[in-house]
């Protein structure tokens, strides 16, 4: 398999430059590509500044897909807060939910009886994965769990939960009994358990693995302020886009199914009071500021950029 050759930063723009990438001041990019790297910003960002193939349009500079570069990681990183704080969330709701259904004691809760199976994937089921990972949580001998298992004898769910990933906790949630997951929706949405149906759990599962999508993309630094996730797209949910005021006609076409803006309608659906609520606000602040200053210095793009973003930021709550 061919190997790219390394290139100086000199070769670098020296390329950047037959491929027709204007740059306003050389100093100031190469000090950019050794701090950010060749791959990151160009690879990264430049289909934005492409006209054909691999030759940039006339007249885009390499200061433009800096900028660029700078609004996607100011969109990334309050991407990255506000999901945090649903995970921090979701992390509270299932171990108090299952500490209250269950007790804390570990032999009880983490009894397999206690959790569906889900899928069986090369002959291990869904269930047993996830309960391997808890007993790998619970024995290891970081603190708290080390202090938990010599002191207490117990590790208890609140402090099981700490050691688990977003997915983790996915799975975790998915795997719980109809009305544990019930009480678990209820206690992050805010809707009282008795109107928490089917439905709304599918949706609720739809919308963490949505939100995981995006927490690997910002943990991975990958582009977020037009990132589109196939895989975990949200599906067509009559609650859900009706909120949005987007018709199943128009989600067909490809609205409402990821984008910051239905990033931002999905976090909305979690505790619409309190702190959680304002992460919603805080989130749809910064996005705009952040576009704002871009466009400020490149106004032409207005379109382009509100194109990106898959519907209006603003959800209806």
């Amino acid at each position: 398999m061919l190997t790219k050759p390394f290139k100086t930063i000199d070769e670098q723009i020296e390329i950047l430059k037959s491929r027709n990438l204007t740059f306003l001041h050389e100093p100031s990019a190469k000090r950019i590509l050794a701090t950010v790297g060749y791959y990151e910003l160009i690879n990264g960002y430049k289909d934005i500044g492409i006209e054909t193939g691999e030759t940039f349009k006339d007249g885009f500079t390499f200061e433009q897909l800096f900028h660029v570069f700078n609004m996607d990681k100011e969109i990334r990183s309050a991407v990255n807060a506000a999901i945090l704080e649903i995970e921090a969330h979701l992390r509270t709701a299932l171990s108090y939910t299952v500490a209250k259904h269950y007790t804390a004691d570990q032999n009880i809760y983490l009894n397999r009886e206690n959790y569906e199976r889900g899928d069986d994937k090369f002959q291990t089921s869904q269930r047993d994965k996830l309960l391997k990972k808890c007993h790998k949580i619970i024995n290891d001998d970081s603190h708290p769990y080390k202090h938990y298992r010599e002191k207490h004898g117990n590790v208890p769910p609140w402090i099981l939960v700490k050691g688990m990933t977003f997915g983790n906790l996915i799975a975790f949630y998915k795997l719980q009994k109809s009305q544990v997951k019930s009480e678990i929706v209820s206690e992050l949405t805010g809707i009282p358990v008795e109107l928490v149906s089917d439905d709304f759990k599918s949706l609720i599962i739809n919308i963490l693995y949505f939100l995981l999508a995006y927490r690997n993309r910002c943990a991975h630094l990958g582009r977020v302020f037009n990132f589109e996730t196939t895989k975990n797209k949200i599906h067509y949910n009559k609650l859900f886009h009706d909120r949005m005021k987007i018709t199943e006609s128009e989600y067909k076409q490809g609205k409402g199914q990821f984008g910051l803006a239905t990033l931002v309608s999905a976090l909305s659906w979690f505790s619409t009071t309190g702190e959680v609520y304002q992460v919603v606000t805080i989130l749809n602040f910064k996005i705009q500021e952040a576009i704002n200053n871009y466009l400020k210095l490149y106004p032409t793009d207005n379109d382009f950029i509100y194109n990106q973003l898959g519907g209006d930021l603003i959800p209806i709550v």
